[in-house]
């Protein structure tokens, strides 16, 4: 009865590799060329130690004008009796 069993999971397996017509046939040759074109891409690992992440966030330093604009805009008052829609437009 296992035997059974497993000849028609295998069975079925093989029916689900068969082709339907929706999925594209690669030739070796392309198949090849396709994984040629992947190694070309070098795998960089994510940073290890809390030095290797502060030298990242360092190479990334953020405008001064931009941040000070900003801090500028977090800090303004909001307009005093301002009414629901213009209070939504300052929050």
């Amino acid at each position: 009865m296992k035997r059974v069993a497993a000849i028609a999971v295998t069975c079925a397996a093989l029916l689900g590799c068969q082709q339907d017509g929706q999925r594209p046939v690669v030739s070796l040759d392309q198949a090849r060329q396709i994984t040629a074109n992947f190694q070309g891409q070098a795998f960089q690992p994510p940073p290890r130690t809390i030095s290797d992440i502060a030298a990242v966030l360092d190479q990334q330093k953020p405008d001064p004008a931009k941040v000070a604009a900003l801090a500028a805009q977090a800090d303004a008052q909001p307009p005093s009796g301002a009414s629901g829609l213009a209070m939504a437009e300052f929050l």
